[in-house]
């Protein structure tokens, strides 16, 4: 549906109308990101040989029994598992903004407009402000939660609560449209 039309002082209300509550339920932000940047699998083969030569370490040099090796190419199983699971979902919609950063939520969480004090994209450094990427907290700072996969750039919503939730994005021109879109539920 295109949206381009000018709207003016002159727009009956009624038009005006029709045209934020078409705005508001049809617009929609969507975004899905999983850890597959070079470094990542740097990462990931590292604690995979890890893993792996720590198990076969403890058979050959310790003597133990074929058990420690299957114990270990299981533990391989997990983290692999673990690894390729994990992704963050974003979605702003009509009713609010959806997260889930699996496998750690198991459904998506809702933040309801009506629930929102304030919603903003804003640049903010991992490592100095949260001690790194992933999900985890503001240094000493228990009420202010950040879920990430890599970047600098971030949903920042503060709730009425007083609870702050930095949401990573890649794509923040497109989500900063569309919480201007999605504003006006707030303003109300």
């Amino acid at each position: 549906m295109n949206f381009s039309h000018k709207l003016t002082k002159k727009t009956p209300p009624i038009l005006l109308n029709i045209y934020i509550y078409l705005k508001l339920n049809t617009m929609k932000f969507i975004e899905i990101q999983r850890f597959n940047r070079p470094w990542h699998y740097v990462i990931y083969a590292l604690v995979c040989l890890l893993t792996i030569g720590v198990s076969m370490g403890v058979y050959i040099f310790a003597k133990q029994t074929i058990e420690s090796v299957i114990a270990g190419f299981v533990a391989f199983g997990l983290v692999s598992f673990f690894w390729f699971s994990m992704k963050l979902e974003t979605q702003i919609d009509s009713d609010g903004v959806h997260y889930r950063y699996a496998p750690f939520h198991r459904k998506k969480r809702l933040l309801k407009w009506d629930d929102i004090e304030s919603i903003k994209v804003e640049q903010y450094s991992p490592f100095s402000d949260y001690g790194g990427w992933g999900l985890r907290y503001r240094l000493f700072d228990f009420s202010d939660l950040l879920l990430n996969v890599s970047g600098n750039k971030g949903i920042r919503i503060e709730l009425k609560s007083g609870k702050k939730i930095m949401i990573g994005t890649q794509q923040d021109e497109q989500a900063k449209e569309e919480i201007e879109n999605f504003k006006l539920k707030i303003e109300k």
